[in-house]
């Protein structure tokens, strides 16, 4: 799965891409309890729903999953941006 565009604060955030990351969020939140905090840094009750529109939850979780995840990244900045391939 990718998105087209990147979703976050300032960014084109087309409701389809933005849609995707909250699905995701979602997805993980149903793997189990342990595994929700766990990824995501998130109770379920803070998960954003799954609108299409990048409000105060959606950008909340993608900080709170990079912050969680920041040895992993290139750099954390709040937005999800399309995977490269190059």
């Amino acid at each position: 799965m990718n998105t087209h565009f990147a979703v976050g604060p300032g960014a084109d955030n087309g409701p389809a891409d933005v849609m995707l990351i909250q699905a995701l969020f979602h997805y993980l939140s149903h793997l189990g309890k342990e595994t929700t905090r766990r990824f995501t840094g998130l109770r379920r009750s803070e998960l954003p729903a799954i609108t299409g529109r990048c409000d105060y939850k959606t950008q909340r979780a993608i900080l709170n999953f990079q912050l969680r995840h920041a040895k992993r990244l290139q750099n954390v900045d709040g937005l999800v941006h399309p995977a490269s391939y190059e």
